[in-house]
């Protein structure tokens, strides 16, 4: 085994292309930069794509279409190029600080995203996004959303301090 980056923020990997993608990464002094990163040759050399990045990205997700989606400080923002620009989402999510996002395993047109504790769903492969639970239902901020191959019916919610909480997905 072998480190190749320090407390990286973000890991997405991309089967079709065979990419992996890092953001936000401390390297050996521990001096912390915001970029976007990929490698084509499983992390042998890095390749920077962009940066210096004036946001904070915390989640990078590929699409059924080989976009990217990537949670960030500046809202929800979408790449069509592999990474070099982001540009916002239209919509709900096209402001704030959208802390997570995940893609469901099984419907590949579906994702989670959260903002500020809410979390929103899209079925449409992040076209339009509506709220996934009630606004009385809100929590605390999110650092992570998941679901797991095997659960499918569930979508797990990392919570600072609180710990994790289990949510059932249910088709309308």
């Amino acid at each position: 085994m072998r480190q190749v980056f320090f407390e990286a923020t973000t890991l997405a990997f991309e089967p079709h292309r065979r990419v992996v993608r890092i953001a936000r990464w401390a390297n050996c002094s521990r001096k912390y930069e915001e970029a976007v990163y990929r490698t084509l040759n499983t992390g042998n050399t890095w390749e920077m794509l962009r940066s210096p990045l004036e946001i904070g990205i915390y989640e990078i997700v590929d699409t059924r279409s080989h976009a990217l989606r990537a949670a960030s400080s500046r809202g929800l923002l979408k790449s069509e190029d592999t990474g070099l620009s982001l540009v916002p989402v239209p919509g709900a999510l096209s402001w704030g600080n959208v802390s997570a996002i995940c893609k469901h395993p099984t419907q590949r047109e579906q994702f989670f995203a959260s903002r500020y504790g809410m979390i929103f769903r899209t079925r449409d492969g992040g076209v339009s996004w509506t709220p996934f639970l009630p606004a009385n239902q809100c929590i605390q901020p999110i650092q992570a959303l998941v679901v797991v191959a095997r659960s499918p019916d569930w979508l797990f919610a990392l919570i600072q301090n609180r710990g994790v909480y289990r949510i059932t997905i249910a088709e309308d």
